[in-house]
């Protein structure tokens, strides 16, 4: 079903017309440290979408902080090619005026409507400067998309750098014992009787694309034909998928999971050892921010603290009420847990939940 496009009117600041994905700045970028001039990456420390390629993408800003660096910084991946292709501003000012003249791509601002209650990176969106109109065609399903509902709960978490590159490989268990996973490249358990061999009489499974040390997981239980079709539809978009924006992309449409939709809680767990070795569980992610240094305490005294033989992960659980489904991001280096690493996880979460003033439902428990 084709959707019917959104419309914003503003005023057209440069004139042109371009298409392309949007890719939302809900944090502006600061002075001379924003952008890389020769690959078009946001090269900001510490910034939200550090990591993230702006390259023929529609910028939906507030403008720049600082000195005016990022006009030059901009212009310069323009003449480079590894620019975006048009930008949206909310207001114009001076710094903004001449980062968008140097710029000289299609630019609207001033609209009828704040572009950030209705722009999602992800999104496929035309800019006209001319006419001074911004029509967002098609909307991304995932989890940093979609207008209104919950999976925007997961937006910081997905567009973490470490999800930026294709899965590097794919993991199937049964009753939540990955340390007796099926290990593979992507590519393998996409044929109809690879799967049936593996699956044989089972009534559950989970899988999981690794991307480097941070992965997503999902588990389906129902009969056999339901398990099948689930396991092909996941390895299929593992297999297929050139970027981990364009996996979640997969999933969403196939098998249909609600990519952040129906936040439970958090645990930090032991990589391939989750199960046997117990992980830790985080009700409350707003209360342990404010009180970080209490929880590193507890976590240091509970079994996966003290463990010393696997990597650390923490994992944020949703259900969407068809699916249970899990993000997690890594928070060691070897075994040690670093605490700058969980904290910078959680706050990714909660700036998430906050922006889509979701609220979180501490009282559910994984299955």
């Amino acid at each position: 079903m084709n959707e019917k496009p959104f419309v914003l009117k503003g005023r057209g600041v440069v004139g042109g017309t371009a298409e392309g994905e949007a890719l939302v700045f809900d944090i502006s970028v600061q002075g001379n440290c924003a952008f890389d001039m020769e690959t078009g990456r946001i090269v900001q420390q510490g910034h939200p979408l550090e990591g993230e390629s702006i390259v023929g993408k529609i910028l939906v800003m507030e403008g720049g902080r600082g000195s005016a660096g990022w006009s030059c910084r901009l212009h310069a991946t323009v003449v480079s090619g590894v620019g975006p292709c048009a930008m949206v501003f909310p207001r114009m000012d001076s710094r903004t005026a001449a980062g968008t003249i140097v710029a000289g791509v299609p630019v609207v601002a001033d609209l009828d409507r704040n572009p950030f209650d209705v722009i999602r990176t992800g999104d496929r969106v035309r800019v006209d400067g001319s006419k001074g109109l911004v029509e967002v065609l098609k909307r991304w399903r995932g989890g940093v998309s979609v207008l209104s509902g919950p999976q925007g709960a997961s937006s910081r978490l997905i567009l973490h750098p470490r999800f930026s590159g294709p899965p590097s490989l794919g993991k199937m268990a049964a009753r939540g014992e990955w340390e007796r996973a099926e290990v593979f490249d992507p590519g393998r358990f996409t044929s109809e009787d690879e799967v049936k061999r593996y699956l044989g009489r089972k009534e559950e499974i989970a899988s999981e694309a690794f991307f480097g040390d941070a992965f997503f997981g999902a588990r389906k239980r129902g009969t056999p034909e339901e398990l099948l079709r689930f396991v092909l539809d996941f390895n299929r978009a593992l297999a297929s998928s050139e970027s981990g924006p364009d996996f979640f992309r997969h999933v969403v449409e196939r098998p249909g999971i609600s990519v952040g939709s129906g936040f439970l809680f958090a645990e930090i767990g032991a990589v391939d050892a989750w199960k046997s070795v117990g992980p830790f569980r985080i009700e409350d992610l707003r209360a342990a921010l404010e009180h970080f240094e209490e929880l590193l305490n507890r976590l240091e005294r509970s079994p996966v603290g003290r463990e010393r033989a696997h990597a650390k992960a923490v994992e944020f659980a949703f259900d969407d009420g068809g699916c249970e489904h899990w993000i997690a991001l890594p928070v060691s280096e070897g075994p040690l847990i670093v605490p700058s690493m969980l904290e910078d996880a959680l706050r990714r979460w909660r700036e998430s939940s906050e922006r889509e003033r979701l609220p979180v439902n501490s009282q559910n428990k994984k299955a």
